[in-house]
């Protein structure tokens, strides 16, 4: 199975209201003591003493599970040497993407709150190849009169190399947009991806494979979805490369393709803290990006060969890192740039889904 635009007036404070609240709940979710977690009547009761809505239910149960479950990795080694059943995983605290799914599943519905087990299929590189069985479970919980996507698994960490599993903690995979979700999971059940109308699975590992990491800095999945369904969007190399980095800077609006038209103007937009610096490094210059209201932003006419965005510390200039990489290409005579760029009127952008988690950089178990 596998594993692991300029912002509205108040918007922000909303934002910030829902990731105060989640922090207060993954806090809660986390210290939890164990023996208020010894059964599973026990433990929804301990969980719900700290609810106030169906929403905050969902959440405590994913931070629980991600906090205090963790990925058996003799599963990945050929060595089944437990059930999962929602008791064994309770019981073992060691569990698969079924047994995660199946416990969430089990304690939602003791706390009233209706949710399903779903199967499916997981991309998690751009090596994969659509698999002829599922090959991983997630869940659906309904809340506010709504349908939402999670996944613990993924939520809980990451497995090493040596099958040594890693726990770290990413809220990406709670409440996550349908539009951005159906990039990594693909239900059996199509009416399970909440989308309308579906994006079929052959469909979905045709595309060039998005970055986790882009999705946690905040990229709209809705963007990604009305570019890559035309064809022409998904070609010239796929999207820029993101790299996970030590600095909370969100995504506003970046160029969509991986490869750009030199000398063609482009705007960059991020929001990033006051003691961050972000900067376009591009032809051998660097340009730091200027506040504009709430973000950071620049227009450039990039050089042919490769661009960079850049993050560093005020405080320290020297450690420098890459939050995206792309590949400006030659200049060619009018007739290829046509060819290649199919839209010269038009730059397709990323634009960022205002999101209800802090930006994470983990990689998911495989």
């Amino acid at each position: 199975m596998a594993g692991p635009g300029q912002a509205q007036p108040g918007k922000e404070t909303q934002e910030g209201s829902a990731a105060a609240r989640y922090r207060r709940l993954d806090l809660f979710a986390r210290e939890l003591p164990e023996q208020q977690a010894t059964t599973m009547a026990q433990l929804a009761r301990s969980l719900t003493a700290a609810a106030h809505s169906e929403d905050d239910k969902a959440r405590l149960i994913f931070a629980w599970l991600a906090y205090h479950i963790a990925y058996d990795t003799d599963y990945l080694r050929g060595s089944r040497g437990q059930s999962y059943s929602p008791k064994e995983v309770l019981r073992t605290r060691r569990s698969i993407c079924q047994g995660y799914a199946d416990l969430f599943t089990t304690l939602a519905r003791l706390m009233q709150v209706p949710a399903h087990t779903v199967s499916g299929y997981a991309r998690t590189s751009a090596a994969d190849a659509l698999p002829s069985e599922p090959n991983h479970a997630w869940n659906v919980y309904l809340a506010n009169g709504k349908w939402h996507l999670a996944d613990p698994t993924w939520a809980a960490g990451a497995v090493g190399a040596d099958f040594r599993f890693i726990p770290a903690f990413n809220p990406l995979w709670f409440d996550t947009t349908p539009a951005a979700f159906v990039f990594s999971h693909v239900p059996q059940d199509s009416t399970r991806q909440l989308l309308k109308p579906c994006v079929k699975a052959e469909q979905v590992y045709r595309w060039p494979f998005i970055e986790h990491e882009l999705l946690s800095r905040g990229v709209s999945g809705a963007a990604l979805l009305r570019a890559l369904g035309r064809s022409r969007q998904a070609d010239a190399g796929g999207l820029p490369a993101c790299f996970p980095s030590p600095f909370e800077a969100q995504i506003e609006q970046v160029p969509l393709r991986a490869e750009l038209e030199p000398r063609r103007a482009v705007v960059f937009r991020f929001s990033v803290p006051e003691d961050t610096e972000i900067a376009i490094e591009n032809g051998g210059r660097t340009q730091v990006l200027q506040a504009s209201g709430a973000f950071r932003e620049g227009t450039l006419r990039p050089e042919p060969g490769p661009l960079k965005v850049l993050l560093w510390s005020r405080k320290d200039s020297y450690w420098r890192y890459s939050l995206l990489q792309y590949q400006v290409a030659p200049v060619l005579p009018l007739r290829e740039l046509r060819r290649r760029f199919p839209d010269p009127d038009n730059v397709a952008y990323m634009v960022r889904q205002r999101a209800q988690w802090p930006s994470v950089a983990v990689t998911q178990v495989n």
